[in-house]
């Protein structure tokens, strides 16, 4: 804390005081200006204060009686560095070694105890606010600006498309309390056309030419359902029955997806008292692998697609 304070005094006071200096010497006295020089003090501020803070936190642990008796200091001052909102930050940290526990392998159980105060994982690079604010950006930009948005210093495109690509969703279903009784389920299988705004950065989408836009894409969709039923007594639209719906992109996984299908169905049925699972489709090969793994189950071309294959 005292090397907070003794920052706080000796060098951001100071810078803050030179930026009111330059803001009053500019003839434009721009306020925009005026607002990113100060950001940039207090982000390196910032990130002052958190260094100092988590480099007090590994000394508060070493010094703990409890971490004395069962870990030893195998060395101390490995440095860490993490990118976050505020910037790239700097601090020290201690490796410890078990006095009572070993690895699988019979070697002695080594850890920074302040990466696992702190939840840190193995070789991570980034704190959770630059991870969050890198998904909020992805949505509406590409991966590029993504990455210049969520830090000062910027992450690398590679490196957004990576945390992106590698993220597991929750299950998009809740395990119900009591397992349901049919005696036949339905599941559709199809792809869907849906339109892009941009691939990598706004405007980047061609023209072809016959003077379209070349921004299709196309996404896999399976949904399961117990049957179909009008929609009212008297109506002559149908609607289907406890339908749950499954969305990937074409070029994610069949197989994950598949997968998803299968868990959902073993959750929510008893399976052993379904006496037919069928699954429509226009038998393209993703949908095969699906039911492949379906015991039991019959393979139905539907109307549509039929009526195109002939």
């Amino acid at each position: 804390m005292e090397e907070i304070i003794s920052y706080f005094y000796e060098v951001f006071i100071p810078k803050i005081i030179d930026v009111r200096i330059n803001f009053y010497k500019d003839e434009h006295h721009c306020v925009g200006d005026l607002a990113l020089a100060t950001k940039n003090e207090t982000d390196k501020l910032g990130r002052k204060v958190l260094e100092s803070f988590i480099s007090e936190l590994d000394m508060l642990i070493k010094e703990l009686p409890e971490r004395k008796r069962q870990w030893y200091v195998e060395h101390s001052a490995d440095k860490k560095s993490l990118t976050t909102t505020l910037g790239e930050i700097v601090f020290t940290k201690t490796l410890y070694t078990s006095k009572t526990e070993v690895t699988d392998d019979g070697k002695e159980l080594q850890c920074y105890l302040l990466d696992k105060f702190l939840e840190l994982e193995e070789n991570q690079s980034m704190t959770e606010d630059v991870v969050s604010k890198i998904y909020e950006e992805a949505v509406d930009t590409s991966y590029q600006k993504a990455g210049v948005e969520c830090a000062p210093e910027g992450i690398t495109k590679q490196t957004v498309k990576n945390l992106l690509h590698k993220t597991q969703f929750p299950k998009s279903f809740q395990i119900p309390e009591m397992k349901k009784t049919v005696d036949y389920l339905y599941i559709d299988a199809d792809e869907d056309h849906y339109h892009l705004q941009f691939h990598e950065a706004r405007g980047d989408i061609e023209v072809n030419e016959n003077g379209r836009k070349n921004n299709d894409a196309m996404t896999k969709m399976i949904y399961v359902y117990e049957g179909i039923e009008p929609e009212a007594p008297k109506s002559k639209r149908d609607k289907l029955i406890n339908t749950h719906y499954f969305l990937r992109d074409y070029n994610q996984s069949s197989k994950d997806m598949w997968k998803e299908v299968f868990e959902y169905i073993d959750a929510t049925y008893d399976v052993e008292k379904i006496k037919k699972i069928y699954i429509n489709s226009d038998g393209g090969q993703w949908i095969k692998t699906g039911y492949r793994g379906l015991a039991d189950t019959t393979f139905v071309l539907d109307e549509f697609h039929l009526s195109n294959n002939k």
